[in-house]
């Protein structure tokens, strides 16, 4: 949306002028990254990979397998609505 075809009461909404900020920087950055070659993606990979290190198999895996919440079943003795 033009600057000029903003309404003022929400150019003075702090959570829009957050959004157009976090819209331009995200312009930048896809920018940037595909002067080198790189998407978002290449990105926050190589970040987790600083942050926690090369991770095991077993455990890169977990979403897929569901065990990280355990089965999602009812728990025994659980009350029941009488609808």
């Amino acid at each position: 949306m033009a600057d000029d075809e903003t309404p003022a009461r929400l150019k003075a909404k702090s959570t829009w002028l957050i959004s157009q900020v976090a819209a331009r920087s995200h312009g930048l950055l896809t920018e940037r990254l595909a002067a080198a070659g790189a998407r978002g993606y290449h990105y926050r990979l190589l970040a987790a990979l600083a942050e926690f290190g090369p991770s095991r198999r077993r455990s890169a895996s977990w979403p897929l397998r569901g065990s990280w919440n355990g089965p999602r079943t009812r728990p025994t003795g659980a009350a029941t609505s009488s609808r």
